[in-house]
Order: C-alpha cells, then structure tokens, then sequence
C-alpha cells in the first residue's frame, strides 16, 4: 500500500508539474511578449498625443474666431455710439440754428448736417480700419 501511495503521489506531481510546465513561457517568448506589449503602448500614447494636439488646436482655432467676433462686436458698437453721439449733437445744433435769422439759419443748418455727415463717414471709415472681418 506504501508503494501504491508512492506511485499515484509520484503520478500526480508529474501530471501537476507537466500542466504547470506547459503554462510557463520561455524567456524568450517572454521577452517577445513585453516588446510586443511595449509597442502597443507607444503606439496607443501616440495616438492619444496626437488626438489631444488636435483637440487643442481645434480649440485655440475656435478661440481665435471667437476672439474676432468679440472685436467686430466690439467695433460696431463704438461705430453706433459715435453716430448716436453725432446725431445728438446734431439735434442740439439744429435747435441752436432755429434761433437764428433765416439766411443765419440756413448756413448753420448746413453746417450742422455737414457735420453729421463727417461724423458718420468718420465712424464708417475707424469700423472698416479696424475690423478685422471687413
């Protein structure tokens, strides 16, 4: 009974160490494994850097479109203050002129609307120079 326990102990680490030795890599096989794992990586980091250089640029060219929108806003707002600004003078210099005699009348009239005029060719010609979608 001593030698049937011996045999079946000795069968089983045999079947034991044959199933753990089939499992094992080689060093090889290992090493091969690691350059192989260490290619996917790379590969992968470099997919992600190149996905997130894009993603930046595309958000700095959103930025920018966004920054000229703001400055045509911008421009063409000053551009209607300074015409608001100039037709309100305009109406004052109007009332002024009514005071006036009617030859005295009539040429500041014509001033007056003269320089509305210059005011609003000036608005015009600042929101065209510094607009940057004109």
């Amino acid at each position: 009974m001593n030698k049937l326990k011996h045999a079946a102990m000795f069968a089983a680490l045999t079947v034991l160490l044959t199933v753990t030795a089939c499992g094992q890599e080689t060093p090889a096989q290992s090493r091969a494994d690691i350059r192989k794992a260490a290619a996917e990586g790379a590969k992968t980091e470099a997919l992600a850097r190149m996905d997130a250089a894009w993603k930046i640029d595309e958000a700095r060219r959103q930025l920018a479109r966004a920054q000229t929108d703001v400055t045509t806003v911008e421009v063409g707002a000053t551009r209607d203050v300074t015409v608001a600004e100039a037709e309100a003078e305009h109406k004052v210099a109007i009332a002024r002129c009514e005071a006036q005699s009617k030859d005295a009348r009539a040429l500041c009239k014509k001033q007056a609307d003269s320089d509305l005029a210059a005011a609003k060719l000036h608005a015009d010609a600042t929101r065209t120079a510094t607009d940057p979608k004109v």
